[in-house]
């Protein structure tokens, strides 16, 4: 195990600590507890803090890292209930004293071309909240996050298309929306025969995420949004399929 000195002089026990995670996570679900199972789902990074109280003493804490908009649903009950499985889940390594959750930190790759196209009010189908990258697929005079998105809007413009008048469907991609207490970006709201849904093109970076994305869908179908159905990035990607799917998507739409 990796031991480093962090900036305020405390000895830390870096590293991912993926089995400890692991295992708190099924401990929880063993106790009936599934709301804190499902946010270590959502865990960035796990860190064992040894800190040096005095000159005799020195306590461990268990720094984990999520996204900001996670942080308020680690309530004191919740931190708790996940220290205490935490504790179970690495005995034998010394007790831990503390649980301190932490904003993840952004990811430093094109940090310069996202601050200056944050800054510069680049021009989005919407408010879009989070930075386009470039080169972004375009089509309509629209943008698209990535190829897969690009390759469902295809497939939903030909159903589109394919219409019989009167019973044509609205495409609305990429939209930010206005929730209660807080913004959240959605790939694509679908507006068919006066209902409303959503659809998640769910790629890489949805993986180990399941606990934020069904509390986002849950707040938006809170809100009116009849559903989210989510694809598969490589569903999306075959016309074939996505087309299967987008048919699928519509019959449950006229059905609510």
């Amino acid at each position: 195990m990796a031991v480093r000195t962090t900036e305020d002089g405390r000895i830390a026990y870096a590293g991912q600590h993926d089995r400890v995670l692991g295992t708190a996570a099924q401990l929880l679900l063993e106790d009936g507890n599934q709301q804190a199972a499902a946010l270590l789902l959502d865990v960035h990074s796990l860190d064992f803090v040894v800190v040096q109280v005095d000159e005799w003493n020195e306590t461990t804490e268990a720094r984990i890292d999520v996204d900001h908009y996670l942080i308020e649903r680690f309530t004191d009950d919740v931190r708790l209930d996940i220290l205490e499985a935490l504790r179970e889940a690495n005995r034998g390594q010394g007790r831990i004293e503390e649980l301190v959750v932490r904003r993840a930190l952004p990811e430093a790759y094109d940090w310069r071309e996202r601050v200056e196209a944050a800054l510069a009010g680049t021009p989005t189908n919407n408010a879009v909240l989070a930075p386009v990258q470039s080169p972004h697929p375009q089509a309509d005079g629209m943008l698209f996050r990535d190829p897969a998105e690009m390759a469902l809007y295809r497939s939903l413009k030909r159903a589109q298309e394919s219409a019989e008048p009167g019973d044509e469907l609205l495409i609305v991609p990429n939209p930010a929306i206005r929730l209660k207490g807080r913004s959240r970006e959605v790939d694509f709201l679908v507006i068919h025969r006066g209902r409303c849904a959503a659809i998640e093109v769910d790629g890489a970076s949805h993986r180990g995420k399941w606990s934020s994305d069904r509390s986002k869908d849950q707040a938006f179908e809170r809100s009116g949004v009849a559903f989210v159905w989510r694809i598969d990035a490589a569903d999306a990607s075959d016309p074939q399929e996505a087309d299967t799917l987008v048919r699928q998507f519509l019959v449950r739409l006229a059905d609510r």
